[in-house]
């Protein structure tokens, strides 16, 4: 992925094969990594710290992405996001168009909470991104 609007992260554990324009991320906490990369707060980190197009697009790439200051946590910790992510993946993989915005917002609310956000913040950074 190197050009779109939001983070675009999948979690497989499939043998899958894509081109030059993607990236595989491997290693362990891999669903908690694709929840917290997905978010809304990393959309508008992203917005805010990478090269974008000016037409609204963030170019996802290797060294912006690496950027990204993603939390460790004690593995104890993950179940909430890893849960999330395997019903979206459940989801998605029964109908492609399933909607899945709740849990999605239920993952932002995670990450919000991970990274200590007050209410204002959150409120500042979900007026400037719009979730498709």
């Amino acid at each position: 992925m190197t050009m779109s609007p939001e983070g675009r992260f999948v979690y497989s554990d499939s043998e899958i094969y894509c081109n030059n324009l993607a990236f595989v991320l491997t290693g362990p906490s891999l669903k908690y990594l694709c929840a917290v990369l997905n978010s809304t707060l990393v959309t508008w980190f992203m917005t805010n710290t990478a090269v974008t197009t000016g037409m609204g697009l963030i170019e996802w790439v290797g060294f912006s992405v690496s950027r990204i200051p993603i939390p460790e946590v004690d593995a104890d910790e993950h179940p909430p996001f890893t849960q999330l992510v395997d019903r979206i993946v459940e989801a998605k993989a029964a109908d492609a168009n399933a909607v899945t915005l709740d849990w999605e917002r239920e993952i932002d609310r995670l990450v919000y909470d991970l990274y200590g956000l007050t209410e204002e913040e959150i409120a500042v950074v979900e007026a400037r991104v719009e979730r498709t």
